[in-house]
């Protein structure tokens, strides 16, 4: 309370109560496999594919995910970030600064990509210098990090300016680029320490060698350690490991995605169905395989939706004019996620005439209404061709078909995401204020606030809010005992929209007498 010592007019500003909660975005994605080159285990930011290019190289055969990242912005998705896998065969890229002292160097993560590092040691121009009082400054260094492109030139990746070791003997400059460099590492000496002393010399530089991407392909375990370092970022909201359902070693990898989006509970997986980008299986051979696939899978659960078939694309790899292969559908329909959440919002289906799936020119099994009987019941989405719209993404429904109905479909599962994420984040305010009445009211103010919101766009059903939504947070559900223990309750319900997926058109003649 302010103290009023002197007679006067005193101007205070009081709080409104208004905390508006902001809407959680859901088009940001997260593609996990293979590349040909880049930082592995290492979650990137990217926003388009020129910037995917320069950091994990271009197009390649060996790997399904730089295409579906291409195909990923080619339908609209915007944001995403990059998570190479390696096999834990592959090696560090090292190397020594040779000055005074050594100082070994050692990528930020394993594998080939480590040998295009250059890091360069030269004297800062005020390093060393005497001061105004005679003192000398400690010697400094700038630290420059160059990365060589797919030209073979070394571009300026990071630099680290006025680094050296402090008069305590701290090795700050240690402490800084094991901190902030996404590309290197101070090694340790053996005894645990990093090298006495700092480099004298005005300039040294070192090229990174020894690093290789292991033997084999990735196992499960790989996967599973890659999207450990996932779990310091929460916005993601799509998760896709193309092409990981061909077979019993893919299933595994697939199933560690599936299984991890359901640990974070803040996401869905996109999930291929099994196919390959030269099938010449015939029509039932694949449809039986994605039964035989799906009836095996061990998590079922809403946080995965499974499409099928794998869609046909002009072939970037061939110099046949019209030759085309086949791509994992999980990029396309990422993209369309993003596409639909940015045009029409997360509570519409991303399915349906409007959801073309953009960069496609085939389908590797023209589904039918006869096959599709059988595949969407358990929860198969598929991608189908019509005369009038091309070809399209005709299914929105989760893994969870059968198990548990309340969340069948990807828009309302989705939409729930959405709603406890924006809530979480909209009521951080709330710890540690007073549990009582006044708390109570603004808590209530500003969620009917934001459910409002949210029904005047569309996003729930009912004609009018109090059909749509409630929000309860008053005595009835803040008993005292519970109070005693430091615990707010708040109640939101909704009335999600479900998709129309199946629109019955009754027709009858007219007798007139």
């Amino acid at each position: 309370m302010p103290e009023y010592l002197h007679p006067g007019v005193y101007i205070q500003e009081e709080p409104s109560g208004a905390r508006p909660i902001e809407a959680a975005s859901t088009s940001t994605a997260c593609f996990v496999g293979t590349a040909a080159r880049g930082r592995p285990d290492y979650p990137t930011f990217i926003t388009n594919f020129e910037a995917f290019t320069n950091a994990f190289g271009d197009l390649t055969k060996a790997s399904h995910m730089p295409l579906s990242v291409y195909q990923f912005f080619q339908n609209g998705g915007q944001r995403t970030y990059i998570l190479r896998v390696l096999p834990s065969s592959a090696e560090l890229a090292v190397g020594t600064l040779a000055g005074d002292i050594s100082i070994d160097i050692e990528a930020a993560g394993k594998g080939l990509w480590g040998n295009d590092i250059r890091v360069t040691v030269s004297l800062n121009q005020f390093g060393g210098v005497p001061g105004l009082a005679g003192d000398t400054h400690p010697v400094l260094y700038d630290w420059l990090i160059e990365a060589r492109n797919a030209d073979g030139e070394y571009t300026t990746a990071e630099a680290f300016f006025s680094l050296g070791v402090r008069e305590d003997g701290d090795r700050f400059y240690a402490t800084v680029l094991n901190r902030d460099s996404n590309y290197i590492r101070i090694a340790l000496q053996p005894d645990g320490e990093y090298p006495e002393g700092n480099i004298t010399s005005d300039s040294v530089s070192v090229d990174l060698a020894g690093g290789t991407d292991g033997t084999g392909q990735p196992t499960p375990t790989d996967y599973e350690r890659a999207l450990a370092t996932l779990d310091r970022i929460d916005d993601v909201s799509i998760l896709a490991i193309p092409g990981a359902s061909t077979g019993p070693t893919d299933m595994a990898i697939s199933l560690t995605g599936s299984m991890y989006a359901s640990g974070r509970r803040d996401m869905i997986y996109v999930l291929d169905a099994p196919g390959s980008a030269r099938d010449t299986r015939d029509a039932a051979a694949q449809i039986q395989d994605v039964k035989a696939f799906l009836a095996d899978y061990a998590n079922k659960e809403s946080y995965t939706a499974l499409y099928f078939p794998w869609v046909e694309v002009a072939d970037p790899y061939s110099s046949i004019a019209g030759a085309t292969r086949y791509a994992p559908p999980s990029g396309f329909i990422a993209g369309l996620y993003a596409r639909t959440d940015n045009t029409r919002g997360v509570w519409k289906a991303p399915a349906g005439t409007g959801a073309t799936i953009l960069g496609s020119v085939g389908l590797s099994v023209a589904v039918s209404d006869g096959d599709q009987d059988g595949l969407n019941p358990i929860g198969v989405n598929c991608i189908r061709q019509f005369a009038s719209s091309g070809i399209v993404c005709w299914g929105a429904r989760t893994l969870s078909t059968v198990s548990n109905p309340e969340y069948r479909y990807v828009p309302v599962r989705r939409f729930a995401l959405f709603l406890e994420k924006s809530l979480y984040r909209g009521t951080q305010w709330v710890v540690f204020e007073p549990n009582d009445e006044p708390l109570w009211a603004a808590v209530r103010f500003n969620l009917n606030a934001f459910m409002t919101s949210l029904f005047r766009q569309g996003a729930l059903q009912g004609g009018k809010p109090d059909e749509a939504f409630l929000v309860k947070c008053d005595s009835a559900n803040n008993i005292q005992a519970t109070i005693d223990q430091g615990q707010l309750h708040i109640l939101v319900a909704f009335a999600p929209l479900k998709p129309a997926e199946f629109v019955i058109i009754h027709i009858q003649q007219l007798l007139k007498e």
